[in-house]
Formats: C-alpha cells, sequence, structure tokens
C-alpha cells in the first residue's frame, strides 16, 4: 500500500511489530506480511518449574460466568483434577479463578457452555470420570454436571448430571469423542449434542459412532436422547464431531472427521441439518473417502472458517502434496453437498511452507465477527511451534499471514503452547475484540502445562512506559479511541474499540488555523490506521473521527515534532 501525507492508511490487521526473516519462495507460499505482528499475551497460567500439574490438560470459554459483559475461561488442571474459572479482566486479561470444581479426567478437553430450558439461562457443564475397581478390572462411568449462571454468578450445585451408564446404557462404558451444543433447529434453545466413539456393554464392544441428540427447551433432559444418528462402520483411533453451516440453508450441519477399521481409510462423513431433529437422517447424508494423493488429510485437525461473511462455514485442510487447501463451502456455482472436496476442487492453495496442523483463531481482527481468520500450526524458526493467522478481509485471500504467535518469540523457551484445545475465547479485556485460547498440558517438556489469552485486535501500547497514548472518550467509553505517540515525529497510530455503536468510518487532520493536512476513509471492523507524517511540519493539529453518516465521534490534538 503506497502512503503519503495527504491520505490516512487503513491497517489489514492487527498493528504491526517487527516482523521475522522472509525467505525466497514462490508468490503462493505461506509468508509473513510484511507488517506481520506478533500477538500479545494478555493473561498466563503455567505449572511450576518441577513440572507435572498439567495446567490446560483442559481448556475452554465459559462466556460470562459473573455478568460483568466480560468473556470468561476454564482451565483444567491434570494433577490437581480440577477445573478453575477465571474471569475476564479489563486490566490484566483474567483474574484468579472464582469457581472450581472437581474431575477425574480432562475427557472431553474442554467445558460445555448452552440455553437448554427454555429460559435464556446459560448453563455451563464440566466432565468426571468415576473409576470403579469391579470383577478384577477398572471401570470407568462418565458423568457430566451442568451448572446454571444466575444473578449471583455460577451455581454451586449442578442443576442437572449426564450419567449415560445410570441411564441410556444401563451400567455400560462409553468413550466420547466430544459434547457439544448447538440450536439445530433454529427454535431459539440448544441441543445437547454427544458424540460417542465406543461403547461396551454386557462384555460386547461396539467401535461403530453414535451421535445422541437431546432437544433443548421447557421439557430438556438428559436420561434418554431425542434423536440417535448413527455412523454405519467401525472407527480406528480419530473420531471428532464438528456443528457448522456447510452448506446455503440456515441450519447448522454435522461433520464427523475420523479413521476407520476398513482399510485404516480416512473419512468426512456429513449430515445435513433440517427444520426438525426428527427430519435427521439417523445415517449419514454422504460420506466421503479421503484417499491419497487426491483428498486432503485430517490428521491434524479440520480447519473450519467461515472466510467471505456469507454465513457458511469454509473448510481448509493440508493435503498430501505440502499444500494447504481451501474450499469455499458457499460459493453459488458448486453445490456443497455434492462437491467432490478433491484438491482439484478446491478454490485456493498455498504452499504450506511447513504449517500443516490446522487451527481456528476466529475474528481476532474483523470487529463484526463475520469473517474468521484461517489458522495454522507449524515449526518456529526460533524452536518449537508457532501459530500463524491469515486475514480473510480481502478475497482472494493473500497467502501472507498478518499476525504470529510462538512461545520462543515471547520470553518462553523453544517449546510448544498450543494444542487442539486451542480456540475462540470471547472478549476476555472487554475491548470489544475477540481474544483467543491456547493451552498445552505439556508445555515445555515436564508436563507443568500452560494456558494463555492472546488478544485480538489492534494492539494499544498502553503497557509501554515510553510511549504516550492519549484515550478518546465516546459513548460512555473513556477507551473508545487511543492515538499515539503524542508528540509524534513519523507516524500517527490510531485505533478504536471493536464494540462502538457509531464506529469510525473517515478521519480528518487539520493544523490548529484550520487547514486540512490528511484524512482518509477507514474500514471499521478492523480497528487501526496509521498516519505518516515525517514531511510535515512541527506545530499542533486536530484530529476528527467521524461515523459513516459523517457526524463527530472524537476530536482531539496532537504535537507534530
Amino acid at each position: 500500500m503506497i502512503m503519503n501525507i495527504s491520505t490516512i492508511a487503513l491497517l489489514l490487521c492487527l498493528l504491526a511489530l517487527p516482523s521475522i526473516a522472509l525467505r525466497a519462495q514462490t508468490a503462493d507460499t505461506i509468508l509473513p506480511n510484511p507488517k506481520a505482528v506478533l500477538l500479545k499475551r494478555i493473561w498466563m497460567v503455567r505449572g511450576s518449574t518441577g513440572g507435572g500439574e498439567r495446567v490446560g490438560d483442559g481448556a475452554g470459554s465459559v462466556h460470562d460466568v459473573n455478568n460483568d459483559s466480560l468473556s470468561d475461561i476454564a482451565v483444567y488442571r491434570g494433577r490437581d483434577e480440577r477445573w478453575g474459572i477465571y474471569l475476564g479482566d479489563r486490566t490484566t486479561g483474567a483474574t484468579p479463578s472464582m469457581w472450581s470444581f472437581d474431575s477425574s479426567s480432562s475427557v472431553p478437553a474442554h467445558p460445555t457452555v448452552g440455553r437448554f430450558f427454555g429460559d435464556s439461562q446459560q448453563v455451563v457443564g464440566f466432565p468426571r470420570y468415576e473409576r470403579i475397581d469391579s470383577l478384577g478390572r477398572t471401570q470407568f462411568f462418565l458423568k457430566y454436571s451442568f451448572f446454571k449462571v444466575d444473578s449471583m454468578g455460577l451455581q454451586s450445585e449442578p442443576c442437572m448430571v449426564f450419567d449415560p451408564s445410570a441411564t441410556i446404557l444401563s451400567g455400560g462404558e462409553l468413550v466420547l469423542s466430544d459434547i457439544l451444543t448447538s440450536d439445530l433447529d433454529l427454535d431459539g434453545d440448544d441441543e445437547l449434542i454427544v458424540a460417542v466413539r465406543y461403547t461396551l456393554i454386557d462384555t460386547v464392544i461396539s467401535r461403530t459412532g453414535l451421535i445422541w441428540i437431546f432437544a433443548g427447551g421447557p421439557n430438556f433432559q438428559v436420561d434418554s436422547p431425542t434423536v440417535i444418528l448413527r455412523d454405519t462402520e467401525p472407527n480406528r483411533i480419530r473420531y471428532s464431531l464438528n456443528i457448522a453451516q456447510l452448506n446455503n440453508d440456515p441450519y447448522p450441519d454435522l461433520l464427523i472427521a475420523g479413521d476407520y477399521e476398513d482399510n485404516r481409510a480416512n473419512k468426512l462423513k456429513f449430515f445435513w441439518g433440517k427444520p426438525s431433529l426428527q427430519e435427521l437422517s439417523t445415517t449419514p447424508n454422504r460420506s466421503i473417502t479421503l484417499t491419497d494423493p487426491f483428498y486432503p488429510r485430517i490428521g491434524n485437525g479440520i480447519g473450519l472458517a467461515d472466510v467471505d461473511a456469507d454465513l457458511v462455514t469454509d473448510l481448509f485442510l493440508p493435503g498430501p502434496d505440502g499444500k494447504i487447501y481451501l474450499w469455499r463451502m458457499g460459493i453459488p456455482t458448486k453445490d456443497p453437498q455434492t462437491r467432490s472436496l478433491r484438491l482439484d476442487d478446491a478454490e485456493v492453495s498455498w504452499v504450506s511452507n511447513g504449517y500443516l496442523s490446522p487451527s481456528r483463531p476466529g475474528s481476532l481482527n474483523d470487529s463484526t465477527t463475520s469473517r474468521q481468520m484461517i489458522g495454522f500450526v507449524g515449526p518456529s524458526p526460533l524452536g518449537g511451534a508457532m501459530l500463524v493467522a491469515l486475514s480473510t478481509n480481502q478475497q482472494p485471500i493473500n497467502p501472507t499471514y498478518e499476525a504470529f504467535y510462538g512461545g520462543a518469540y515471547d520470553g518462553l523457551g523453544p517449546y510448544n503452547v498450543f494444542s487442539n484445545n486451542d480456540g475462540p475465547a470471547g472478549d476476555v479485556n472487554g475491548d470489544g475484540w475477540c481474544d483467543y485460547l491456547t493451552a498445552q498440558p505439556k508445555w515445555p517438556a515436564s508436563d507443568a502445562g500452560i494456558a494463555m489469552i492472546l488478544a485480538g485486535g489492534p494492539y494499544i501500547p498502553r503497557d509501554d512506559a515510553t510511549t504516550s497514548v492519549h484515550d478518546l472518550p465516546a459513548e460512555g467509553k473513556r477507551d473508545a479511541l487511543a492515538v499515539w505517540p503524542n508528540p509524534v515525529s513519523e507516524v500517527l497510530n490510531i485505533a478504536w474499540r471493536g464494540d462502538l455503536q457509531r464506529m469510525p468510518r473517515r478521519f480528518v487532520i487539520h493544523r490548529i488555523n484550520g487547514e486540512r493536512v490528511a484524512g482518509g476513509v477507514v474500514e471499521p471492523s478492523v480497528g487501526a490506521a496509521i498516519w505518516h507524517c515525517e514531511t510535515v511540519a512541527s506545530g499542533s493539529y486536530l484530529l476528527t473521527a467521524y461515523d459513516a453518516k459523517n457526524q463527530v465521534i472524537a476530536t482531539t490534538t496532537f504535537i507534530k515534532q
């Protein structure tokens, strides 16, 4: 982007810090944008130097459990067998746990959040496995305790307990793939969706997967599934359930990704959403066998994100040829229910440069949350692993990544801080931007474990004593917009919150005598702009922010030295 003194330039993504060195590669290779930013760590909890705590054995967002409008998170400590909730905080990112719950297993590795009872009341669930030694062997019985959130916060006693061994399986055991929530029939109440990979009933083992769906509403219960969906063949090791809107109707779809005993084949299996639960097909509507070298690989997880803001979730996966492939599931020229999903069916492909594990950063750089970034985890040049996140605000998507993070860049050593528990955390620090939660129980190499929050939105250096940040009030928020440095010599930075009702659309800079010297239109959802003013005369200037209706949002003066 070429900039001059008459233009205020829009940043592509997060405000830039020094990028890592570029290497000579082909134009379609995943590489850093010259202004790629190291994501800002705003909160962290980790085990001791002795190790063994396995902090982050489970982790996930629990939305807002203390009714302060900030998102909260839960982190599981494997050694202590306890979930702890950490509350969002506007200054530190999160505070010490306010509630904690015993649990003897971290499977599933995240809490479950939904509104099930027809009353819009949030409910949070935590898993627990009970070990019972009987007849010379150890049996494992899953229980899942759910707690309501009321005006006082998270209730101390569970409102219900999901105990399939006492109800559905009548003394049998099971291994879960996942427990998820989604309003599948769009009636305003969430369903509880339980993916079962393995069952043992009366010494009979079944590795054919099941999906139990418990309908939300005033009569919500967890003793008997409302609908049972069944896989058609035994699975082996990997078996995951994903829920996303994968076609052009409004109903969420279910996607199984797994490997199967028959020739160890990897497959994608689809259940297409319907207006009612009873209309769902009880067996997969479609199964695709991922045969090399024509199909993608699913061994490192499934990449899902709406990259084009069409309300249809897109699919991105690595291929056996070292490339990353993107299938835009909502484009009108291809039917998502019949397209092949072969490599030659993808709309975009890039040389992966070693980033082969899909990640879901969420809407780190889009305050409207209509688009999600595409993320991958791969080797870091400094050792350990690194997350790279590609912006999807422009089409076609540029393979250069705008944001990255690795522990080695942040003083945490050359170790991996990422795992399958990673994902969007909501707005933890209250700046109107979605943040990102990552957790790795094996960090650094002693199973001490670590969990952290990485901030979305533009980085505003309020924690840098050498940089003066001036906050501008608007809409009752004292930090609606930020301008720095002041005085400025070369580049003036402007950033704004992601939750303003009247977002900036245009900035204009005048001299104090009224002469206009710069101006420009910005994209409100990106949240940041810069003005190169190296050649501008020294003196006092006035910056004015306007909304889309050309109404003034805020003004401030600054010094050009």
